[in-house]
């Protein structure tokens, strides 16, 4: 009676057995080629300047939408339930008038920041 490993072909070839791993029209790890063999030269395209003017054209209604949205934030990290539990109802009412009166004169600066010098960016250009 064969043993067990008498039942299989090894084949003259040291890689049969990672025939598994590498299908015959698959490349082997030692043959891969570079991410640069991909890139041809009509890939590469040179990069322009393009020289866009700002327009100073921030309305009231964007400053308006600026500052509920950060007032809408500041609500987030005020954490008014545990404010209330601590202080009560009167202390937190002022604390959040204090954060949102705080809140929106930043970003009404902000407002007036971008529309007297515009440049290209976020706020963070500031």
């Amino acid at each position: 009676m064969p043993e067990d490993y008498e039942k299989y072909d090894v084949g003259s070839s040291s890689e049969t057995h990672h025939r598994h791993l590498y299908p015959l029209d698959s490349k082997k790890p030692n043959e891969k080629t570079s991410q640069t063999d991909f890139v041809q030269d009509s890939d590469i395209v040179e990069a322009t300047e393009v020289n866009e003017d700002v327009k100073r054209d921030l309305k009231a209604r964007h400053v308006s939408m600026i500052a509920i949205g950060g007032t809408i934030g500041t609500g987030l990290f005020v954490s008014t339930g545990s404010l209330l539990g601590t202080t009560g109802p009167v202390m937190a009412l002022i604390s959040f008038l204090f954060v949102t009166t705080l809140a929106y004169s930043v970003t009404q600066s902000l407002g007036e920041m971008s529309t007297y010098i515009p440049v290209s960016g976020s706020f963070a250009q500031f």
